[in-house]
């Protein structure tokens, strides 16, 4: 199966406003696109900010060589639609995700542990980070990760009775 892109233009001059001349373009993945939202996905993809973004192609559709995809099928665009995110924490803990548009699903093995309230704050914080992945927030850059395994000290020292997390590696 194809992998789908989008079309972005930039420059690096370019801070906002009218834009006369002709910028540079790349094409960004639509799988990133449709979990980041495009601007996102540029910043993630390229390593620049998106300011310099002039303009975004989103009517058309490219494959790796560039070429414009005039007969995508609904399997390949539903295929972009969905992404599949795993986060790995400490020890042996994971959280793996699916995201399609506004829709998701997260599995992961961190409520096999404790108590029935520690279970219940584990549950709100996998809800917490389902919806801020169907939003597009990047769930695994390593600033969140560490804030999610934070937040799973916190429930352990505060709830935890009988709750043991692996020690960070």
């Amino acid at each position: 199966m194809r992998k789908l892109f989008i079309e972005v233009e930039y420059d690096l001059t370019y801070y906002g406003g009218d834009y006369t001349q002709t910028g540079d373009t790349v094409l960004v993945p639509l799988d990133l696109c449709n979990t980041l939202g495009t601007e996102k996905a540029f910043e993630k993809f390229t390593g620049y900010e998106q300011q310099h973004i002039v303009s975004i192609r989103e009517d058309e559709l490219y494959d790796e060589e560039g070429e414009v995809v005039d007969d995508a099928t609904e399997e390949e665009e539903t295929a972009a639609a969905t992404v599949e995110l795993e986060i790995k924490l400490f020890g042996n803990d994971y959280i793996k995700l699916t995201i399609n548009g506004n829709a998701g699903n997260l599995e992961s093995n961190l409520k096999d542990k404790g108590n029935k309230a520690v279970k219940a704050a584990v549950d709100g914080l996998e809800s917490l980070i389902l919806a801020h992945a169907i939003k597009g927030v990047d769930v695994t850059a390593s600033e969140y990760v560490e804030g999610i395994q934070t937040a799973l000290e916190a429930i352990g020292n505060n709830l935890g009775a009988g709750l043991r997390l692996p020690s960070k590696v």
